[in-house]
């Protein structure tokens, strides 16, 4: 796997991790919503601001979806980390 393409992977988990953990957060404290829609929204923000960075970056179509592939990974983890912090 080439170096550009591994990197890229990365930064959408990374993404999707942050949105999860901050977002979701920024989201249920400030605003006071909370449920299923949240963490819909909060995925939805971290993958536009992937899509942004990925135009002005000119990155490839395949290391976008890629990338996409990725952030719902990173929330996805996010998510079992949360819920297993809850139960304990």
């Amino acid at each position: 796997m080439n170096r550009p393409l591994l990197s890229r992977l990365l930064f959408g988990f990374d993404v999707g991790t942050v949105s999860m953990f901050v977002i979701r957060e920024v989201l249920e404290t400030t605003f006071g919503v909370v449920g299923p829609p949240v963490l819909f929204q909060s995925v939805a923000i971290g993958g536009v601001a992937l899509v942004l960075v990925a135009v002005f970056r000119r990155w490839k179509p395949s290391h976008v979806i890629g990338s996409l592939g990725m952030t719902l990974v990173g929330a996805v983890i996010a998510l079992i980390v949360l819920f297993s912090r809850m139960s304990a």
